[in-house]
């Protein structure tokens, strides 16, 4: 940065990874970039991020569509098209949020189209003064946050770190499915990428979601162990062998090692956190043609486990950030924290993670027992957390 310059607010991908982090430490389960794109190459439709948020035991889901734009090459056309995004996916509300251009221009926008569950706010500087930026205020006004006090620049700051990787890694997968060349592996995982943005944006309803995804969920797990073995083998290896086997848990362990391996490994526990959303949505009562006796009887009984949890409504976010920000693998200090965020004690907020541990066991990040939890942690890790923190 030039001496003197007065430090820009974050543009572009950063002021997306913002716009993630911002509404995951509000209380939303995040589906960043989703594509929908269902005639060849034609574009219906690509959003920074679809924000939920499930509220109590009467199955209310609220949807917000988000867009970042920097800069000052948008007009009025762009908010007409996140407006059309929120009609067509049903959403309640749609979320502008804007950096790099005079925050008049952002509360004009505001003004005209708040009627409408169109709310734009300005991102007037960097993340270390989030603290002072006024959108907290605005946001709690219209209801799309839960409280005006804004996370500490520390705790927004590692969010964005997590927001960052993950579409680091998105972008990496989505690169390699373009040229696959002779890899079935990166054919196939072409087609259920397509698949999965084609269900969380276009199925509405939770039962039918599920059921969509739970097909999926075995096809990305060996999608990424089919990888490790072509990092092993060469292009068309599918035998198992001890190399793959270390590939997968070296791609665990390290945010570097063999990137697509570890792409396509996030992308399978992107399913099952999308699975566990929907689950979560029919357990709390959320409109759907599907009841539990529909569901196979793994679904079934993990829905009713998390229908008698303290905070049922709460469980896809606690365990997306378990997942996004401390990589699975909490300890005392971690669980407190995460349940002041979440408003609840530490023992509601334990209380999800058997149920989560039973229904899918290869998180790629361990639930750990309730002891190491319980118990003054002798040793804090340095360093990196796990592959899938």
């Amino acid at each position: 940065m030039h001496p003197g310059r007065t430090p820009e607010a974050p543009r572009g991908k950063e002021l997306e990874d913002l716009a993630v982090a911002l509404m995951s430490m509000s209380g939303y389960y995040l589906s960043p970039r989703l594509v929908q794109r269902p005639y060849g190459d034609d574009e219906v439709l690509e959003l920074d991020a679809l924000a939920v948020r499930l509220t109590g035991r009467d199955g209310a889901t609220h949807r917000v569509v988000v867009e970042a734009k920097s800069g000052t090459s948008w007009g009025y056309s762009q908010v007409f098209k996140l407006l059309g995004q929120k009609v067509y996916l049903g959403a309640g509300h749609a979320l502008f949020i804007v950096s790099g251009c005079e925050a008049d221009r952002v509360d004009r926008v505001d003004d005209r189209f708040r009627g409408l569950e169109l709310h734009a706010v300005h991102v007037p500087g960097t993340v270390r003064g989030a603290a002072a930026w006024p959108l907290w205020l605005k946001l709690a006004d219209r209801g799309l946050i839960p409280s005006a006090s804004p996370p500490t620049a520390a705790a927004l700051s590692n969010a964005i770190r997590s927001a960052s990787r993950r579409r680091l890694a998105e972008d990496t997968l989505r690169r390699a499915v373009r040229n696959s060349g002779h890899s079935a592996v990166l054919a196939n995982a072409a087609y259920l990428i397509k698949a999965c943005d084609d269900v969380g944006l276009m199925v509405a309803d939770p039962g039918a979601r599920l059921l969509a995804l739970w097909a999926m969920r075995d096809r990305w797990w060996w999608l990424g162990q089919d990888a490790a073995e072509e990092e092993a083998q060469g292009i068309g290896g599918s035998a198992r062998t001890p190399d793959g086997d270390r590939i997968v848990a070296e791609a665990g362990k390290s945010i570097k090692a063999y990137p697509i391996v570890q792409a396509m490994l996030l992308a399978g526990l992107r399913v099952q956190l999308d699975i566990l959303l929907a689950l979560t949505e029919i357990a709390i009562g959320s409109s759907s043609r599907y009841r539990l006796r529909d569901l196979p009887v793994r679904l079934a009984l993990a829905a009713r486990a998390v229908r008698q949890l303290p905070a049922p409504e709460a469980v896809p976010w606690l365990t997306q950030q378990t997942v996004w920000h401390w990589g699975g693998v909490l300890d005392r200090r971690d669980l407190a924290q995460l349940a002041t965020e979440a408003g609840l004690s530490t023992d509601a907020v334990f209380s999800v993670f058997p149920v989560v541990g039973r229904l899918f066991r290869n998180w790629k990040a361990d639930m750990p027992p309730e002891e190491t939890l319980r118990r003054k942690s002798k040793r804090r890790e340095q360093g990196d957390r796990p592959g899938f923190g």
